[in-house]
C-alpha cells in the first residue's frame, strides 16, 4: 500500500473530507428507527433484535464511555456510523489497490462511493446499514485476496466477516451467500464446506440471543423473540412497489425528494447547484465514449454483481425500500472500477456532479430540517399525560417519547387514518376512539393535515387523512413553514353537525 499512501497524501485528505461532512452535517430530523434504537441502547432494552441481531448491543458498547461523560446517545451513534462509513471507503481503497488499479482511479472511485447519497444519508443517521456494509466490504477484501493469492486464511476471514455482517443486519445474508457462490464457481468444495461451517456462527448467535432474552429455546420463546413477526405479507410485488423501487434506486446515487421543489421556490440561488450538477452529468455522459471495457477477476465481479442483484430484488419485494439499496452504489462503482479503464475524466465529471447535488440537495437540507411539529407533540406528551395525539407517524412520536423518558408505552398515541388503511384496517375505528377521548374531556391533537413534500410515505397516504378529518371541527394550534413543508398541529374540538 506504500504506493497509495506514501508521499501522496491526497487519500488521507479524501478520507478526512468525508469524515468532516459526515460528522459536521448529521441528519437533524432522525427517523423512527433511529430514535427507537437509540432509546433501546440508552435504556438497555432490546439489545438483541431479530432483524439486526447485535446492532444495539454493538452500539451500547460503543456508547458506554461517551454516555458516562454526558454525550447524547443518538449523537454518539451518528458519529459511530460516520466513522464506519469512512472506514468503508478505506476498505474500498484497499480492494482496488489489491487489483492494481491506477492511483487516480482508486481515489476517484472511492470518492464516488462516499459521495453516493445512500452512503451519505446513513453515515449521518443512526440506522443499521453502515456497519454491516463495512463488514461486508472487509469480507470482499479478504475474498479477492484469496482469489488472487490462494491464501486459505484470507477466505476464512472472508466467511467470518460476511457472517458477522449478517448479525448486524439480516439482509446481508445475500452477501454471505454470494461469497459462497463465488467459491462454488471456482470449484473449491472443501473451502466451501469450511465456509458453511464458519457461517454457523449466525444460527448459534441467534440461539444464544433467544436463550438469553427468553430463558428457553422452545417455539413460544422463538416467537416471542421475533416479536410476533411473520414473513407472511412482508414481501410483495406491485406496480407502486416497482415505481418506488426505481425512485429508490435513483436516490441511492443522488437525492430525489419533494422538499427540493420547496428549495427551488425559496430562492433562485438554489437553482445554481442543480445547473452546475447537470452540466457535469452531461459532461460525464459525453466521456462515456472514452471508456475501455474489459472483464478481469471474473469470480470477484460475478460474486459482487450477484450481491447487487439479490439486494435489489429484496428491496423490490419490500415495496421499494431504499434502506436495502445502501450498498448498491458502492458495489456498482467497485465493479465499474474493475471492468473499466481510462475512466478518469468520466469519474471526475460524475463525482463533481454528485458531490454538488448531494451536498446542496441532500446533507445540507437534512441538517436544517429539524421536525419541529414532532418535537412539539413529543414535548406535550412528556409534560402532560392528559392529552392524546393522532400522528402521521405514531411510531416516530412514540420512539421520541421513549428516548426522552425511558417509557415505551404509547397508549395515548394513535395511528393516522392513512396508516390504518395502508395496514389493512378500517380507519372508521378511529372515530370511536376520538369520540371517546372527547367525551372524557381529553385534549386531542393531530399533525395529519400537515402539507408535506412528496415522499414515499406521502405517496402511499394519498388523501386519506384529509378525507377523514373533514368531518371534524379543527382548531389550528401551531404551524411551521420551511423547506420540510408546512407542518401544522390541529386540536380536534368536536364533530361537524
Amino acid at each position: 500500500m506504500s504506493d497509495l499512501y506514501g508521499k501522496n497524501r491526497i487519500t488521507g485528505v479524501l478520507l478526512l473530507f468525508f469524515a468532516a461532512i459526515y460528522i459536521l452535517l448529521p441528519c437533524r430530523f432522525s427517523s423512527t428507527d433511529a430514535w427507537y434504537y437509540a432509546a433501546c441502547i440508552k435504556y438497555n432494552t432490546e439489545l438483541f433484535h431479530p432483524f439486526h441481531l447485535i446492532y444495539n448491543l454493538f452500539g451500547k458498547i460503543i456508547c458506554f464511555i461517551p454516555e458516562n461523560f454526558g454525550i447524547d446517545t443518538l449523537a454518539c451513534l451518528k458519529i459511530m456510523n460516520a466513522f464506519f462509513a469512512v472506514m468503508s471507503l478505506y476498505v474500498v481503497m484497499h480492494i482496488l489497490q489489491y487489483m492494481k488499479k491506477k492511483k487516480s482511479e482508486i481515489i476517484l472511485i472511492t470518492a464516488l462511493c462516499g459521495a453516493s447519497f445512500s452512503v451519505m444519508r446513513y453515515a449521518t443517521e443512526n440506522e443499521t446499514y453502515i456497519v454491516p456494509l463495512f463488514l461486508g466490504l472487509v469480507s470482499s477484501y479478504f475474498f479477492i485476496t484469496y482469489i488472487l493469492s490462494a491464501r486459505k486464511q484470507a477466505i476464512f476471514l472472508s466467511f467470518f466477516f460476511a457472517s458477522l455482517s449478517v448479525l448486524l443486519h439480516l439482509s446481508y445474508i445475500f452477501w454471505l451467500l454470494s461469497i459462497l457462490a463465488g467459491i462454488f464457481m471456482v470449484k473449491d468444495y472443501k473451502i466451501l464446506l469450511q465456509g458453511l461451517i464458519i457461517s454457523l456462527i449466525i444460527p448459534v448467535a441467534y440461539i444464544l440471543a433467544v436463550y438469553v432474552t427468553q430463558g428457553s429455546l422452545n417455539y413460544d420463546a422463538i416467537k416471542e423473540f421475533a416479536g410476533g413477526r411473520s414473513f407472511k405479507g412482508m414481501f410483495s410485488v406491485s406496480l407502486s412497489g416497482l415505481l418506488l423501487s426505481v425512485i429508490s434506486l435513483a436516490r441511492s446515487f443522488i437525492q430525489v425528494h419533494g422538499y427540493m421543489i420547496n428549495m427551488l421556490k425559496e430562492s433562485w440561488f438554489n437553482f445554481i447547484p442543480a445547473l452546475l450538477s447537470i452540466c457535469f452529468f452531461i459532461s460525464a455522459i459525453l466521456h462515456l465514449k472514452d471508456l475501455k471495457w474489459h472483464i478481469e477477476n471474473r469470480t470477484f465481479v460475478f460474486t459482487h454483481v450477484l450481491i447487487a442483484v439479490l439486494m435489489l430484488i429484496f428491496a423490490v419485494v419490500s415495496e421499494g425500500n431504499a434502506e436495502f439499496m445502501v450498498m448498491i452504489p458502492v458495489l456498482v462503482f467497485i465493479i465499474t472500477g474493475i471492468i473499466v479503464d481510462e475512466g478518469k475524466k468520466f469519474y471526475t465529471m460524475l463525482l463533481t456532479g454528485m458531490l454538488i447535488w448531494n451536498l446542496f440537495y441532500g446533507l445540507i437540507p437534512l441538517n436544517r430540517i429539524s421536525g419541529e411539529s414532532e418535537k412539539y407533540l413529543c414535548n406535550m406528551l412528556v409534560e402532560n399525560n392528559d392529552i392524546a395525539v393522532i400522528a402521521r407517524d405514531d411510531q416516530q412520536i412514540a420512539s421520541m417519547v421513549f428516548y426522552y423518558t425511558g417509557k415505551e408505552s404509547s397508549h395515548n398515541i394513535y395511528k393516522s387514518p392513512a396508516v390504518l388503511k395502508i395496514r389493512g384496517k378500517d380507519p372508521e375505528i378511529l372515530k370511536g376512539v376520538i369520540d371517546s377521548l372527547l367525551v372524557q374531556d381529553k385534549k386531542v391533537f393531530t399533525d395529519c393535515l400537515s402539507i408535506m413534500p412528496m415522499s414515499r410515505a406521502v405517496f402511499l397516504e394519498g388523501k386519506i387523512n384529509q378525507q377523514f378529518f373533514s368531518t371534524y371541527i379543527l382548531k389550528e394550534e401551531k404551524r411551521w413553514e420551511n423547506t420540510g413543508g408546512i407542518r401544522i398541529i390541529h386540536r380536534i374540538t368536536g364533530k361537524k353537525s
